[in-house]
């Protein structure tokens, strides 16, 4: 099954980010709301399903948090480290962590599988970008 354009997520990031860049973050990544760890975790623990309803609705939060501070990180879907303009994909559950790209470039094109270079969506694949040719199938030009 694809993944949608922009997949209901839990992002945990560094907390010590600027008001400025929480608002990029928001625009770019779809954010339903940015909360601190502490909202979190007490949300997690008052509902031990708050993750996956986030998940049923369509939301994405970010979370921001000492990333030293391994309390409910299993929870979380991706997870950034952000500083001096660029933005490290330290964990991710759409598609394989290590990248580091500037927070101008921080889309969720960019986080979820791709793009992969030399492959493109088949026909019958959801969501299919020209531009950026990936899927979550790795399916050869032809």
């Amino acid at each position: 099954m694809p993944y949608p354009i922009y997949p209901p997520a839990v992002i945990f990031i560094n907390i010590d980010l600027v008001p400025e860049v929480q608002a990029v973050f928001t625009r770019q990544l779809f954010l339903t709301a940015i909360m601190d760890a502490a909202t979190f975790d007490a949300n997690v623990a008052a509902n031990p399903n708050y993750p996956a309803s986030i998940h049923q609705q369509d939301e994405r939060i970010m979370v921001l948090r000492d990333l030293q501070d391994q309390t409910n990180r299993q929870f979380a879907d991706v997870v950034f480290f952000a500083k001096g303009g660029m933005v490290s994909i330290l964990a991710n559950k759409f598609g394989p962590p290590g990248k580091t790209l500037g927070i101008d470039r921080l889309y969720w094109n960019n986080i979820v599988l791709g793009p992969v270079q030399g492959t493109c969506c088949p026909p019958s694949c959801y969501p299919c970008f020209i531009k950026d040719c990936y899927c979550h199938k790795k399916v050869p030009i032809q």
